[in-house]
């Protein structure tokens, strides 16, 4: 490994070594992405990606603050009834806030990773962070003086976190993928990994008893071809809620993912666009946010399919009262918090908490982006495929590349601007009009003006490439890269990619042997390699699937 490792490095670190022009920040007011019900559910706090929490009076509707806490913040949570737990993912901070109803007192400040994106207590007197680009769960004391105490490695970027009964177990989720952890906080160990098939996991909750986990989630069905009668059937595509049950979740030897049940949130015709929140409500009915389509589904999960009702532009977080009588969702886009009645599905009050931001090219791109209704029926979005820019590392079969029959790995869009030419065929030099065939030919959509394609390119070209996998540069990875070659296809000067196609002695199912080489810009945050996703890693393309330009690279 004394060859590889330096090499592997490397690769990890191109992304830090490119010289990327700093991109501003799409949008300026409230944007809340998460919240947390405190007060004996008399009021709610916001975690907003302007950087503020808000605070909402849950009898009245009314906001009653807007306290500015950090640069970006992504989730919220609360401890022992007067403090705040929130994670700033621009910063890579833990905030800790005491708080006094609406009022904000003291805040501390942690360091604990790159993106923190998920905080939830765990255990007494600690919590645990998810830290999206670090791949790890940091376990932070919060005594008087608050600090990490264990670091717990995985082998996925995170996102959700949920703190399991026993009080020392979490359950954490694939921010992109479909992977699942077990990790105990206490001893600071990944107990297991499984993968479930899909991706997009934006809901962990408790089934009612507490004995299973539910998990809403996309499912993209890899060998379906993405025409217009698979996605009105919902088989190419299409939105779930998961069980698995907790003690075949927390064996590691049985084969949990062959024994999960799938409740389906679709009927025919009526695709659920993007689940991007989940909770439990009385009953044991479940509550999930469809961002896609701009709305809210609440039933019992085996019915057919939860009703639904209109909310919002992009509903994501949601929460429910003390006695699960009401549910709450925030929404980015239209920078709301909407109380909805359970029974009935009624929206009891809208409290509005920031002003709309100025319009610009690449802010209505965002929206559009996210938005399942420019598809046949709202099956998907951009982001089903793309979760969040990035890629699920999965495969679709989509007629962007010449013709179904040949399913690929989905791409990153995350630096992106600078990958031309475009989709592994690298016939694509034109970023606009590739988007209008995928919203045509993949999403089978309505046809989209010239303007509004543009304003999705424009948002494409605000999203950076992931950060590097690893800190850490060794002059003997640059030196191997250089001596087999790799520059030829991955060109430093041209964002590790190149502009022609090339022959690596690897064909797809219709004998294609020519693709146009992917940019390595964080590459080490990708889940799956080459045009197929045959490797896993990074050390499979160099060890189990070399290909034919680099040949194989010793392991000492």
């Amino acid at each position: 490994m004394r060859v590889l490792v330096p090499l592997l490095a490397l690769v990890g670190l191109l992304s830090l070594r490119a010289e990327v022009a700093p991109i501003p920040r799409l949008r300026s007011a409230g944007e809340p992405v998460a919240l947390v019900v405190v007060d004996d559910g008399k009021r709610a706090v916001t975690a907003n990606r302007s950087g503020s929490a808000s605070v909402v009076d849950l009898v009245t509707g009314k906001v009653e603050a807007d306290v500015p806490l950090g640069r970006k913040l992504a989730d919220v949570a609360e401890v022992d009834g007067k403090t705040l737990l929130a994670v700033d993912e621009a910063a890579g901070e833990l905030l800790i806030v005491t708080r006094t109803q609406a009022e904000f007192g003291r805040v501390r400040r942690v360091p604990v990773g790159r993106g923190p994106v998920c905080v939830r207590p765990c255990g007494t007197g600690s919590c645990a962070v998810a830290n999206l680009w670090d791949r790890t769960v940091a376990i932070v004391a919060l005594g008087d003086s608050p600090r990490v105490v264990r670091t717990v490695s995985l082998a996925f970027n995170p996102r959700l976190m949920l703190p399991l009964p026993d009080g020392s177990r979490l359950v954490v989720a694939d921010a992109f993928g479909g992977r699942i952890a077990v990790v105990d906080a206490e001893r600071g160990v990944v107990e297991s990994t499984r993968t479930v098939p899909g991706s997009n996991i934006r809901g962990l909750a408790l089934a009612p008893g507490g004995k299973a986990l539910w998990v809403a989630q996309v499912v993209v069905s890899p060998d379906v071809e993405t025409t217009r009668d698979n996605l009105h059937w919902g088989n190419a595509v299409t939105g779930v809620i998961r069980e698995v049950l907790l003690a075949d979740l927390l064996d590691p030897g049985v084969s949990f993912d062959r024994r999960t049940r799938v409740f389906p949130l679709d009927v025919p015709g009526r695709g659920p666009g993007d689940p991007s929140g989940l909770a439990v409500a009385a009953d044991g009915v479940a509550v999930v946010t469809l961002g896609g389509t701009g709305e809210i589904a609440i039933g019992p999960v085996a019915a057919v399919a939860p009703r639904r009702s209109a909310l919002g532009q992009r509903p994501t977080a949601v929460a429910v009262s003390p006695d699960g009588k009401t549910a709450y969702a925030v929404d980015p886009f239209a920078d709301t918090l909407s109380a909805v009645t359970v029974a009935d599905r009624t929206v009891r009050f809208t409290a509005k908490l920031g002003d709309p931001p100025a319009s610009t090219p690449a802010a209505r791109g965002e929206r559009l982006f996210y938005d399942a209704r420019l598809s046949n029926e709202g099956w998907m979005s951009c982001h089903t495929c793309h979760p969040d820019g990035h890629t699920s590392g999965l495969r679709a079969d989509t007629p962007a590349d010449d013709g179904f029959g040949a399913p690929k790995r989905i791409p990153t869009l995350l630096g992106t601007r600078d990958a031309a030419p475009w989709n592994w065929s690298g016939k694509s030099a034109d970023l606009a009009g590739l988007i209008g065939r995928t919203l045509a030919g993949t999403m089978h959509g309505r046809e989209l003006s010239a303007d509004r394609l543009a304003d999705l390119e424009a948002y494409l070209r605000t999203l950076d490439p992931p950060p590097p996998a690893t800190r850490t540069a060794t002059a003997r990875g640059k030196e191997l890269f250089e001596h087999h070659g790799c520059a030829a296809c991955h060109n430093p000067a041209t964002a590790y990619t190149s502009g022609k196609g090339s022959d690596v002695g690897l064909a797809d199912e219709l004998g294609t042997r020519r693709f146009h080489p992917p940019s390595l810009r964080g590459v080490g945050q990708g889940s799956a390699f080459y045009h197929d996703g045959r490797a896993k890693t990074l050390e499979d393309v160099f060890t189990t699937h070399p290909h034919a330009k680099t040949g194989d690279v010793p392991a000492a």
